[in-house]
């Protein structure tokens, strides 16, 4: 029997399995196993809608078992691997149960981590965008932000409170801030009548500048 494993549930992941899923895998003599710490695939390019409220959360997410009909899914959370023995320690369920998996050919597809680009205090106090969980919790901070805005008196207090910076001009940083203008500018009106329109400022921090 050859056996490969896919760590990772993101694009890459998904992708070599459903490929795999489609092709050698119809072999009853190989197995296909893709490890993800979420049991479902997550549309990050969207995230922002998310954080707006334009989408639920359930309309950017895709069940993981609903994708393949030969893969086997194994959730939870990858501990170590060992190269020289080709096997791989998985933590799954409350109970964090271990579980190794042998391998033959072994696709790493685990995403990657945010580049702060060095900005002082944006790693210890930003919030991210790379998640539903991200998503969820940027628009709940929003929010919080507003209603605390509303209750404030002094001027200049409240205009600190309703200003938003994202670090980041990207694909994410861009969408975020449309996203968080959108929230913020449609949410104000319910939060006193006294709030202008014009309120919430953004403030787009990115490190490199274009000149002609």
């Amino acid at each position: 029997m050859l056996r490969i494993v896919i760590l990772g549930g993101g694009f890459a992941g998904v992708e070599a399995a459903r490929y795999l899923d489609r092709t050698v895998a119809k072999k009853g003599d190989v197995e296909v196993t893709l490890v993800s710490r979420e049991n479902f695939t997550v549309f990050t390019p969207m995230l922002h809608e998310v954080a707006a409220g334009d989408l639920e959360p359930a309309h950017i997410c895709n069940p993981l078992r609903k994708l393949f009909r030969r893969v086997t899914i194994l959730t939870g959370n990858i501990e170590a691997i060992d190269l020289a023995r080709r096997s791989v320690t998985v933590a799954y369920g409350s109970e964090a149960l271990r579980r190794e998996l042998p391998y033959d050919h072994l696709i790493l597809g685990l995403g990657s981590e945010t580049n702060y680009s060095s900005i002082p205090g944006v790693a210890e106090y930003a919030m991210g965008i790379k998640s539903l969980g991200d998503a969820t919790l940027l628009r709940a901070a929003v929010i919080a932000m507003l209603e605390s805005a509303s209750l404030e008196s002094d001027p200049e207090r409240r205009k600190r409170m309703l200003t938003f910076a994202v670090a980041g001009g990207g694909f994410a940083g861009v969408e975020t801030v449309g996203a968080i203008n959108d929230l913020a500018r449609d949410s104000l009106p319910h939060y006193g009548p006294h709030r202008s329109a014009r309120s919430p400022r953004r403030v787009d921090t990115q490190r490199r500048s274009h000149t002609s």
